[in-house]
C-alpha cells in the first residue's frame, strides 16, 4: 500500500502537470484530526502532533477545499466545526462536494463526493502521517491562481452562507 505522502505527491504532480488549481481533501474527524475519546456527549479536540498545524495551513490555502468526512451526529458535528473555527481551521463542506457536479464535470457525483486526497484511519492513515504532510506543505509549490477553471462554478459567499444555514437548520432539526 502506498504511503499517504506518495499519494499527496502524486496528486500534486498531476495538478502541476495538468494546470489544475483546486484540490479536494476529504478528511475524517475521529482518528485523523482528533484522537477519539468515544464519549458521545464530550466533544473535544485532542490533536495528534502536527495535525493542528497542517489543518491551519490547509485552511489558509485558496487552492485547497477541505471536506469534513464524518459520521458524527449532527449536533456533535456542529460543535466540532465551532471548536475547529476557534483554532482557525475551517472546512468548506461537510460530507459533500457541491463544486464537482454530475454531468458538468467527469462523473456521477450524486451519492459519492469527489475528492483528490482522502485521509481516514480506516483507509490506513496514521497520526505519524501528519508530520510528513506538514513537511510537504511547507516546501510544495502552490498552484498558480490563473490555473483556476473559469467554467467551474464555485459557490458565492451568499450561497455558502445559505448552505451553512441549511446545515445548521438540519443539525437543529435532528437534535
Amino acid at each position: 500500500m502506498a504511503s499517504i505522502i506518495n499519494v499527496i505527491t502524486h496528486q500534486h504532480e498531476k495538478q502541476l502537470k495538468n494546470h489544475w488549481y483546486e484540490s479536494y481533501w476529504m478528511i475524517d474527524m475521529h482518528g485523523v484530526v482528533t484522537i477519539p475519546n468515544y464519549e458521545i456527549e464530550e466533544v473535544q479536540i485532542d490533536y495528534p502532533p502536527f495535525a493542528k498545524e497542517c489543518m491551519q495551513i490547509l485552511t489558509k490555502r485558496d487552492d485547497i477545499r477541505l471536506i469534513l468526512f464524518t459520521s458524527s451526529y449532527p449536533d456533535q458535528t456542529h460543535r466540532y466545526v465551532n471548536s475547529l473555527a476557534e483554532d482557525k481551521i475551517r472546512f468548506n463542506y461537510i460530507n459533500e462536494n457541491p463544486e464537482i457536479r454530475s454531468y458538468e464535470d467527469f462523473g456521477f457525483y450524486e451519492t459519492k463526493p469527489y475528492f483528490d486526497i482522502f485521509l481516514d484511519d480506516k483507509a490506513g492513515f496514521e497520526y505519524s502521517d501528519w508530520e510528513e504532510i506538514f513537511d510537504f506543505l511547507t516546501i510544495a509549490m502552490v498552484p498558480k491562481r490563473e490555473w483556476a477553471n473559469p467554467l467551474r462554478r464555485r459557490l458565492s459567499p451568499g450561497e455558502t452562507s445559505r448552505q451553512n444555514q441549511r446545515v445548521s437548520s438540519n443539525v437543529n432539526e435532528q437534535v
